[in-house]
C-alpha cells in the first residue's frame, strides 16, 4: 500500500465521517438510537474514529482482495463488492451478537437496539468512504 492510497483512504473517512456523521448526523437517521450514536460518536470520538479506521480499512481491503481474485475493475462492479462484503461481515456481526445474550458490550447493546439497522448504516458508511476514496485517488493520479 503506498503513501497516495493511505493519505486518498484518511482524507475520505474524514470527509465521510465529518459530513454523513457529525454533519447529517446519519447514523441517528438510519438507526435511530441516539443514545448510542452519541456514545459512540460524540463521548468516545477519538476512540470511535480509530477503530472505524482500522474496520473500514479491513472492510474495504476484503473488498479489494475479492475484486482482485474475480478480475474485477469497474466503479460500479467493485461498489457492488464493498455492498456485498460489508452486508457479509457486518451482516455476521449482526447475527452473532443477536444470537447471544445482550452484554455491556458496546456492539452487543448496537446490535440489540438498532438490529438489522446497523448493518444498513455500516453498507451505507463504509461504502461512502470507497466512493469517495474512489474519487481522490482520480484526482491525486
Amino acid at each position: 500500500m503506498n503513501q497516495r492510497c493511505v493519505f486518498s483512504y484518511l482524507l475520505a473517512l474524514a470527509t465521510v465521517t465529518s459530513v454523513l456523521i457529525y454533519g447529517l448526523n446519519l447514523p441517528t437517521l438510519v438507526t435511530g438510537n441516539v443514545k448510542l450514536v452519541k456514545e459512540y460518536y460524540y463521548e468516545n470520538y477519538m476512540s470511535s474514529f480509530l477503530l472505524d479506521v482500522v474496520l473500514i480499512a479491513i472492510y474495504l481491503g476484503i473488498a479489494y482482495m475479492v475484486s482482485d481474485f474475480l478480475k474485477i475493475s469497474s466503479f460500479v462492479g467493485e461498489w457492488m463488492i464493498v455492498l456485498l462484503g460489508t452486508l457479509l461481515i457486518s451482516g455476521g456481526f449482526y447475527l452473532y451478537f443477536l444470537s447471544r445474550p445482550q452484554t455491556n458490550m458496546f456492539f452487543s447493546r448496537w446490535f440489540h437496539s438498532v438490529k438489522f439497522k446497523a448493518v444498513i448504516y455500516d453498507m451505507i458508511l463504509v461504502s461512502s468512504v470507497f466512493v469517495v476514496k474512489k474519487v481522490l485517488d482520480q484526482k491525486l493520479e
